[in-house]
């Protein structure tokens, strides 16, 4: 009766079956929200490292205050801590048996959409702030998995020059460019699954192609610089996947040209970036002028990321008329 126990790899596998049963569900729920409550970050920490060893310093705390950067603690450890969180345990030990490690992935894997409805709690709570992306990049980094996961939960639904617009354009433009692309492997996957991995699903033909007739420099210019990160992400994951997995350059070609229309099916068309100069033109001498040529500029750079991404696209395109 305890031979399943005279193998190391299933002695961890077993704690670490029961450390997640422990801490899942509600447990890391209510953990987040207990987290939430914690002051700000010490201003020397700088990494989440330095939160999660506890270098943090703080006086005339209340016992809510301090059960709640404890709460911080133990959270940073589970989300961003590949050595002991049991969350991530089977996605990132190499060292277990085939089929032991498949069984410790599968559960894995099931437990990332949690760890991401965590990040996102957080991301309500504390907004944008930069204390929050140095976890969310920590963590995405760590952990290439919750990438699509993550991906799902953002949201992108206004259009208006507001604040909130700008911040959340921002925002999800910065994830892109800290994100790591998906694995080399994933190229096998479904398009659908693989895109999700490239960018969210939050961004789309439509709404992008309202904001980039905006009136509002700020608000095209944040736009053009997130079509411009995501048809690097896109340049970057075809390059290298091509360059290590593709032999055959017809299906290497083929393979390309599926990811660039998957692509290209959530921004707006070249032509409809072409509008741009007619309403930012950067030859006014009057208070506009800085801002107009800070958008054509973006401008020609999303046009040169169309061209290496696929030069097919900027064929018999053309300028609208003013």
């Amino acid at each position: 009766m305890f031979t399943h126990f005279s193998c190391p790899h299933a002695i961890d596998h077993t704690l670490s079956s029961l450390k997640v049963e422990l801490l899942s569900g509600e447990v890391l729920t209510n953990l987040t929200k207990l987290s939430m409550l914690a002051p700000p970050f010490d201003a020397d920490a700088k990494s989440i490292q330095d939160i999660i060893d506890a270098k943090e310093s703080y006086v005339n705390l209340s016992p809510v205050k301090s059960a709640a950067i404890e709460a911080r603690q133990i959270l940073f450890l589970l989300l961003a801590d590949t050595n002991r969180s049991p969350f991530l345990h089977g996605v990132h030990d190499k060292s277990k048996s085939i089929s032991l490690k498949n069984t410790v992935d599968e559960q894995s894997m099931m437990l990332l959409p949690q760890l991401s409805k965590a990040l996102h709690c957080m991301l309500g709570n504390q907004g944008y702030a930069p204390s929050f992306k140095i976890l969310l990049g920590k963590c995405l980094r760590a952990t290439p998995e919750l990438v699509p996961h993550f991906f799902s939960g953002l949201q992108l639904s206004d259009a208006k020059p507001s604040y909130r617009s700008l911040a959340a354009l921002t925002f999800i433009e910065g994830v892109l460019r800290e994100a790591p692309l998906p694995p080399v492997t994933s190229r096998s996957f479904p398009m659908k699954h693989l895109i999700s991995s490239l960018f969210p699903s939050c961004i789309t033909k439509l709404l992008l192609g309202k904001i980039i007739q905006s009136q509002c420099s700020l608000l095209v210019s944040s736009e053009l610089k997130l079509i411009i990160s995501i048809l690097r992400r896109g340049i970057a994951f075809t390059t290298i996947a091509r360059t290590d997995t593709i032999s055959d350059q017809a299906s290497a070609d083929q393979w390309k040209s599926s990811i660039s229309q998957a692509i290209i099916g959530h921004i707006p068309e070249v032509t409809l970036l072409l509008s741009i100069p007619n309403r930012f033109d950067p030859f006014m001498h009057d208070a506009t002028s800085f801002s107009n040529s800070f958008v054509v500029m973006l401008l020609c750079e999303a046009l040169q990321c169309f061209t290496l991404l696929d030069p097919s696209l900027m064929k018999n395109v053309k300028f609208l008329p003013a």
